[in-house]
């Protein structure tokens, strides 16, 4: 009887990775070199930002046409692991709580590794005053995982410049698929991948992650921004 295995490599995982991208309404024009978040997919393509109070400014994961998430774990008799579910999950790093305070002082190589510390120093900083509005004004508010079938994802755009606006038709064939950052921090992200193997085993793969400091689109542009 064929035994299925999970013996996933880092090339597999780059290979799935390749195939996906994360998609904004703020495609960024021919030319740009001031890539702000190049450490998500598709961040080199598309703004990647927080939402503002009275806006959410919502994502998605887009999928290469043509393509195929599903992996065989060996190329000769190998068990077929069918991808059942694309997800996103979002964790903020909140200074008022001391295991994500000490993460921000020692973040280790993130793509946010500088602006956390310097958050860190600002967070010492504070007046006791000052740090129990913020315990009032952040408590934690993780969304959940926004889990979506890879046949639900919607093709990567092409051209790339030409998203700014979504149809009512690709609303209702991808909204469900949309998620939001839901304010400015620091946050702990995973893109990943669910799988079912042909024996009904099942499995996720997380094929990137990082910490990074996520922004309300218009501090992307201006000089002053701030960190919570």
């Amino acid at each position: 009887m064929k035994t299925c295995s999970w013996a996933w490599t880092d090339q597999t995982r780059m290979s799935l990775l390749e195939r996906l991208r994360w998609e904004s309404i703020v495609p960024y024009a021919d030319g740009f070199t001031g890539h702000h978040h190049p450490e998500v997919p598709g961040g080199r393509l598309f703004l990647t930002a927080a939402s503002r109070a009275d806006h959410a400014a919502r994502h998605w994961t887009a999928l290469k046409s043509g393509t195929t998430l599903d992996v065989l774990d060996a190329p000769v008799n190998g068990c077929l692991w069918t991808a059942t579910g694309v997800g996103v999950s979002l964790r903020e790093l909140l200074p008022h709580e001391p295991a994500d305070l000490a993460k921000l002082k020692s973040p280790g190589r993130v793509a946010a590794k500088d602006a956390a510390k310097r958050g860190a120093a600002l967070w010492d900083l504070l007046g006791a005053q000052r740090k129990r509005w913020f315990r009032a004004a952040f408590s934690r508010n993780d969304p959940p995982v926004v889990w979506c079938r890879p046949g639900d994802l919607p093709p990567w755009t092409v051209p790339a410049d030409g998203v700014l606006s979504l149809s009512p038709a690709w609303e209702a064939a991808h909204g469900r698929c949309r998620w939001s950052i839901p304010r400015r921090g620091f946050w702990e992200w995973r893109l990943q991948v669910r799988y079912t193997s042909e024996q009904g085993h099942q499995n996720t793969i997380v094929l990137a992650d990082d910490l990074s400091w996520f922004r309300e689109p218009a501090e992307y542009l201006g000089q002053q921004v701030t960190l919570w």
